[in-house]
């Protein structure tokens, strides 16, 4: 064990006290709303620039899951009316899908049901 004199036996825990307090005071500056992500409506924007995670895919013959409809859902192998509905009440509630993945977020959807459409549709 360390023997402290009279003044480190003062001045230590301030200085433990302190940093503790500083410590708190960073954390609670990057708990507001620095990293929020604003969930969007299909079709509408925001003045953020766009992140690009990816490289840019060809989406001529894609399904974007973003604006499509039961009917064009359902043209997916796979996908049976029940489905595309829950895909399209899913995005009513939640806002826009952020990604492909995002999908397995929706119940009837696993690994091998997005596997056998990830190449068919996208997010514009």
């Amino acid at each position: 064990m360390i023997k402290l004199s009279g003044k480190a036996r003062v001045i230590i825990p301030i200085v433990i006290v302190a940093a503790a307090l500083g410590a708190g005071l960073l954390l609670d500056h990057f708990h507001e709303d620095h990293f929020t992500v604003e969930r969007l409506k299909p079709g509408e924007k925001n003045d953020y620039a766009e992140v690009v995670t990816e490289e840019p895919q060809k989406t001529e013959d894609k399904v974007d899951i973003n604006t499509a409809t039961v009917k064009e859902l359902t043209a997916l192998d796979g996908i049976g009316e029940g489905l595309a509905g829950r895909i399209v009440k899913y995005r009513e509630e939640h806002g826009a899908f952020l990604s492909v993945d995002e999908l397995m977020n929706v119940s009837g959807i696993g690994e091998s049901k997005l596997s056998a459409i990830r190449d068919k549709v996208c997010v514009k």
